[in-house]
């Protein structure tokens, strides 16, 4: 009897060591893009985005500083929808400073709480220099706090 009570004890730790084992978070890539921006020059990108399974994107834009592209930002427009047709004009952008050769790198979080579609709209360039190289990424937040 002590024997089984042993086995049944050691049993019940092993499991409680596997089902609280800790893992790393992962974001999941939800939109990836690089595109060419001219001086001057707005491109619509109009790229929808289901964002149903979360509430939190990181938006992360990379700016290549191979020209030397100054005097200008580069601005990048989001939009949000409930239904993913209907656009919304929020909820706003994100605004890069140019930085001659050096690359411009931005990443912002974005709460999208009840929206469930996000799209990138458009990316702007105001500098007089064509930028060869504008990489775009978003990605979902893990869910922490057991939501």
């Amino acid at each position: 009897m002590k024997r089984f009570l042993t086995i049944i004890g050691a049993t019940a730790v092993l499991v409680g060591l596997f089902a609280f084992t800790a893992s790393a978070q992962q974001y999941t890539t939800l939109y990836s893009t690089n595109i060419v921006i001219g001086p001057t020059t707005n491109v619509a990108l109009a790229k929808v985005i289901t964002m149903t399974k979360y509430d939190q994107a990181a938006v992360q834009v990379v700016c290549d500083g191979a020209a030397n592209s100054t005097g200008g930002n580069v601005v990048v427009t989001f939009q949000v929808s409930a239904d993913g047709t209907a656009m919304s004009s929020g909820p706003g952008g994100m605004v890069i400073a140019l930085n001659g050769t050096t690359d411009a790198v931005l990443l912002s979080n974005l709460n999208l709480y009840a929206a469930g579609y996000f799209s990138i709209a458009s990316v702007s360039n105001g500098s007089t220099t064509g930028i060869a190289s504008n990489a775009i990424k978003v990605v979902a937040k893990p869910q922490r706090y057991g939501r």
